[in-house]
């Protein structure tokens, strides 16, 4: 069977791998230079610079094999920190470095208040609001948020506040991803997208419209 695969981003070329291995013809549609979406590595001056992942990590042995058919991944481990009041201390911050901040007492009364509170899901910030208080929020979570996504915080779901962890970290863990394999490909990532992509036809255009009714296809 020939199937078509509109975006050959990460997702859509592990799709077309699987497919290709089911013994289909695999037909990629990209509207992009080259494949791999935000899992792709650009090269200026002689220096690597990923667009999107900063890190493979995962606590599933059957993913990691997956990855390991196509590149080889050296393990390393990734610490993210922040400049807060004149001190470099962890992000997602800990409870234990508190102590270095000028704000770090009202922060902690702010944090036990919160323990007995319900979580307001109804957005990013009620969301962080209520796990954290006023102060951590405006210290850490604000700004930053409001640079990476270019939006008021409070348009965003509080899905983005769960899913990626964005509260104070109790167990003096520092590592910013904490799953059991974690590292960067020895290579890049395009060898990964490459790999995933391998035998399939790729068209570059850009998707406008659906037809209900196609009257043409692809030769």
């Amino acid at each position: 069977m020939r199937i078509v695969i509109l975006g050959g981003g990460f997702a859509g070329c592990v799709m077309a791998y699987l497919l290709r291995q089911d013994g289909h013809e695999v037909v990629i549609v990209e509207q992009e230079e080259t494949l791999g979406g935000m899992t792709r590595t650009f090269y200026k001056e002689g220096l690597a610079y990923e667009i999107g992942p900063h890190i493979i990590y995962t606590d599933s042995e059957e993913v990691i094999k997956f990855i390991k058919r196509f590149i080889n991944i050296v393990p390393n481990i990734v610490y993210v920190g922040t400049y807060v009041e004149d001190k470099l201390i962890s992000y997602p911050p800990h409870r234990n470095e508190l102590q270095e901040l000028k704000s770090g007492g009202r922060i902690a009364k702010e944090l036990k208040e919160a323990e007995n509170r319900d979580i307001n899901r109804s957005n990013f910030e009620s969301y962080l609001l209520s796990k954290v208080g006023k102060t951590a929020y405006n210290l850490f979570y604000y700004s930053f948020t409001k640079k990476f996504w270019g939006v008021e915080p409070k348009s965003l779901n509080a899905d983005w506040a769960k899913i990626r962890s964005l509260s104070f970290n109790c167990n003096g863990d520092k590592r910013a991803f904490s799953a059991k394999y974690q590292g960067y490909p020895e290579t890049d990532y395009n060898d990964l997208i490459s790999g995933l992509a391998k035998g399939c036809r790729i068209i570059k255009a850009r998707v406008n419209k659906f037809l209900k009714e196609p009257n043409q296809q692809i030769q």
